[in-house]
């Protein structure tokens, strides 16, 4: 049993460690989003004046327009690994409920081993004191029929 939380607790902090890892990652890509659609948004402002500015700020703009859809393709990847975390901790959820329903069985079973160790004890000691004859013993006779019921 104490291997078991122990193993829950393990589990819980492995999770909690990459929530915490995908929140960060989450962070850093809105932040670097931000950077390059203000980025882009200067280079459209920005008039280029000669035909080799042109052609530098057409580039620039195409290898933003690559880093976008870099990030877009993150953030995709970002979202199903969030979806997989959340099926994860439903997983874990149910095997931790099922693992209780199973300890609880066992101690049941035990306990009712144990139970029916006791009586064949008690039937065990009755037969005995039946064999034993002490008939006339009221004190026998009385403790023979408690026995009984």
């Amino acid at each position: 049993m104490l291997e078991t939380r122990k193993l829950q607790h393990m589990a819980r902090e492995h999770i909690k460690r990459l929530l915490n890892e995908q929140e960060a990652l989450n962070n850093e890509l809105e932040r670097k989003k931000r950077e390059l659609n203000s980025w882009s948004k200067e280079l459209n402002k920005q008039e280029a004046v000669t035909e080799p500015d042109k052609q530098k700020l057409e580039e620039e703009k195409q290898k933003n327009d690559e880093r976008n859809s870099s990030l877009r393709r993150a953030t995709e990847e970002q979202l199903k690994s969030d979806e997989n975390v959340a099926r994860l901790v439903e997983e874990q959820k149910r095997e931790k409920e099922a693992l209780s329903k199973i300890l609880e069985l066992e101690r049941n079973l035990g306990e009712k081993q144990k139970l029916e160790m006791e009586i064949l004890e008690l039937h065990g000691q009755l037969d005995v004191m039946k064999h034993m004859g002490g008939d006339d013993d009221a004190a026998v006779q009385t403790k023979m029929k408690e026995m009984n019921e």
